[in-house]
């Protein structure tokens, strides 16, 4: 509030600035206009706002009202947002002051929509209390947010423009940072820059229309660990009887997933990984095919059999031939380009599998002579036959690689 200059019809008289000044601090009630959802449009109070925060203009009503008392107080709203211009109701809040301590508000609400000026609601709030710590017992609103703290999951809740509203204690605990800083930041500023804009997109989606959409994220906080985040949008009709249907209300429930995400990635690991080698195995290499083939991809396949492997095993023991396999393999896997794939498919055959059409004899010598480096220190000379055939209409994973097999062993002969 400005100092007024001059005054006008039923206007008080004019304050010295002194007098003024020193006022100011027992201000403590102020005006606002908030809109249909409950952004503050217009603020009329001490020029530091009611809170000690300064202007709240800009920010939702809700961002200041204690996290047990959301619930309620969103609940109300519903209702509010079905009352008749003209109508006015009173009710008691606590509200966050900005030396972090809660107080109690007593608000009085005026449905204003229909004056072409305020096109709002109006509140008139004031201090009836003094300061309390957050952790005060105040009744039944309490008991819902100690039991939404005592779940093992995360829940935020947010109002259809997206601002959080109630965090609990898991949500803060999983997402890495303090309630407060979740609703400062919003839910989409704790999650990771890769999926940042796809939760943005869904929040966005849901604040307009009911639905339900479940993604899995990284918090910035840890990204390592991996969260569930599943979202739920709700009516006004949804949550009381008398609510309107546009989307009052957004739920964020999360879980952490990562030990289950670790598991399923060591189980497909041990499915299609081959253990000797770490190279990929036959069922991985059968199903690449199919998918890469059923793309319409052009491959190049090379069938790989390793010669004279049978007299290390035969001379000196299976243990010395699986030290020679897994060199060959991690050998092969280097030699290879970047974009291509090796798996080990059985014995002492590995097959490498690379996009498009490839320089076959180029290819060739490399795996050769990657084999040959693998194995100069071997107790027994190794070698290798590679067959190497381009994909065609119409193959399947089995006939593509039969063909490459044929070409190996047309190798292996000519090289008797």
């Amino acid at each position: 509030m400005s100092e007024p200059e001059e005054a006008g019809p039923g206007a008080i008289s004019p304050i010295p600035a002194p007098l003024y000044a020193r006022m100011l601090p027992y201000l403590r009630e102020s005006v606002l206009v908030v809109d249909a959802e409950w952004g503050i449009r217009a603020n009329l109070s001490a020029p530091d706002g009611l809170l000690g925060w300064g202007d709240p203009t800009g920010i939702h009503l809700l961002a200041f009202v204690h996290p047990d008392d959301v619930l309620r107080f969103a609940d109300t709203g519903t209702g509010l947002q079905e009352t008749d211009p003209g109508w006015s109701g009173a009710a008691r809040v606590r509200l966050k002051r900005s030396d972090e301590t809660y107080g109690h508000y007593e608000i009085t609400i005026h449905n204003c929509t229909d004056d072409p000026v305020l096109e709002g609601m109006v509140i008139c709030t004031r201090e009836v209390g003094p300061p309390v710590e957050a952790a005060a017992d105040f009744g039944a609103a309490d008991m819902v947010a100690s039991l939404a703290d005592q779940l093992p999951i995360g829940v935020v809740l947010l109002s259809s423009n997206l601002q959080p509203l109630y965090v609990n204690r898991a949500a803060s605990e999983l997402l890495g940072r303090t309630p407060d800083q979740i609703v400062g930041s919003g839910l989409q500023g704790m999650i990771e820059d890769v999926t940042r804009l796809e939760v943005a997109a869904i929040l966005r989606e849901l604040g307009t229309t009911p639905g339900r959409r479940t993604l899995t994220v990284a918090p910035q906080a840890d990204r390592d660990r991996r969260l569930e985040v599943t979202f739920v949008s709700q009516t006004g009709a949804a949550l009381t009887a008398a609510g309107s249907d546009d989307v009052l209300l957004i739920m964020a429930t999360i879980e952490d997933v990562t030990h289950r995400i670790v598991r399923a990635e060591e189980l497909e690991q041990r499915a299609n990984r081959d253990e000797l080698t770490g190279l990929k195995n036959r069922a991985w290499l059968l199903d690449h095919l199919h998918a890469r083939l059923t793309a319409g991809a052009e491959l190049t396949v090379a069938y790989i059999d390793l010669v004279g492997f049978k007299s290390v095993n035969d001379e000196h023991g299976h243990a010395a031939g699986d030290v020679v396999l897994a060199q060959v393999a991690r050998a092969i896997a280097d030699g290879i380009d970047d974009a291509a794939q090796a798996a080990r498919v059985g014995g002492d055959e590995f097959v490498v599998v690379q996009e498009g059409a490839g320089d076959h004899a180029a290819l060739a010598e490399r795996i050769r002579g990657a084999v040959a480096s693998a194995t100069i220190a071997a107790p027994v000379s190794v070698a290798a036959s590679v067959g190497i055939v381009r994909s065609e209409p119409g193959d399947e994973p089995w006939t593509v690689l039969a063909r490459a097999d044929q070409a190996m062993y047309a190798d292996k002969r000519a090289a008797l």
